[in-house]
Formats: structure tokens, C-alpha cells, sequence
């Protein structure tokens, strides 16, 4: 599967995403998100996940801005590409270049030996989300399915327009 036709809703399950989460921090909001994988095929380990996608972050802030922030690693806890996806109400500071909090959070783990792909399908997330009518919508969803019509929706719009 390349990106060019990859469906960001193939990384995603309804149980994976989740709208209005409270969060106190970045941290919080990473915990909260990282709910939405726990217990899916693809996760060989729960807490390998959890431990890669936070030392990730330290090392440098995934907040891309826009209110955009897009948690990732490569890991030995699954067996396959998986996301999650929260809509943070209150947004929460993310250390993102333009200060602005995160309000969408979209997580990513892919298997250590496809770590290259990791950062071609972060490229095709981000180019999605980058598009304001997106996010606009998105803060308009009523549940999950939603948010999987959304993504779908403008990915379409995208291969049609490049």
C-alpha cells in the first residue's frame, strides 16, 4: 500500500476515535488517545506502545501547529500500522512552533521495521489535516463514523485535486 492510495480510516476503528476529551496536558491527552488502540489486533503490546510513543515525544514535541499535534514511533508493540484519533475540548499546549494548542490529536504507531513508512504516511496525515475546511469539520462530528466519513471524504477530494 503507498500513500498515494492510502486511506487514513484503514488505521482507524470507531473505538479508536474519540471527540471531546479533557485533558490536562499533553501527556494526558497522549494517555487518553492512546486508549483507542488498547486491545486491537494490531497491538502486540500495549505498554511497549505507550513507552515508544512517549520517549518520542520527549525528545521533540509532535504539536505541527494549527492545532494539529500528531504523537508517533516506530515500535515493536504492533504488528501493523495503527491510529487513533481525539478531539481535544479544551484544546491543550502542545510546545507547537506556532504556540498554538493542539485540538486534534492523531496518533501513530507503525512496526520497527517499517520505520520508513512512518514518516510517508505522517506526511500523508498531515497534508490532510493541514486543510482548514477539515478541521472545521471535524469539529462538527457527531461520533466516530463521522470522523471516518470526514477522512475518507477528503482524501478523495485530494487524490481528485492533487
Amino acid at each position: 500500500m503507498t500513500t498515494a492510495n492510502f486511506e487514513i480510516a484503514s488505521l482507524l476503528v470507531p473505538e479508536s476515535i474519540q471527540l471531546h476529551v479533557g485533558a490536562e496536558d499533553k501527556w494526558a491527552a497522549i494517555d487518553r488517545t492512546l486508549k483507542g488502540i488498547q486491545g486491537r489486533r494490531e497491538v502486540q503490546s500495549f505498554e511497549t506502545v505507550k513507552k515508544d510513543i512517549i520517549e518520542r515525544e520527549r525528545k521533540m514535541s509532535t504539536g505541527v501547529g494549527r492545532g494539529v499535534a500528531l504523537p508517533h514511533a516506530s515500535t515493536a508493540g504492533v504488528t501493523g500500522p495503527i491510529g487513533a484519533f481525539s478531539l481535544l475540548d479544551p484544546p491543550v499546549p502542545f510546545d507547537a512552533v506556532d504556540e498554538r494548542p493542539a485540538r486534534f490529536l492523531f496518533l501513530l504507531a507503525v512496526p520497527k521495521a517499517r520505520a520508513q513508512r512512518r514518516m510517508r504516511l505522517l506526511k500523508h496525515i498531515a497534508r490532510v489535516l493541514r486543510y482548514r475546511p477539515v478541521l472545521e469539520h471535524l469539529l462538527h462530528c457527531r461520533d466516530p463514523t463521522d470522523v471516518l466519513q470526514l477522512f475518507t471524504s477528503a482524501e478523495a477530494r485530494l487524490r481528485e485535486h492533487g
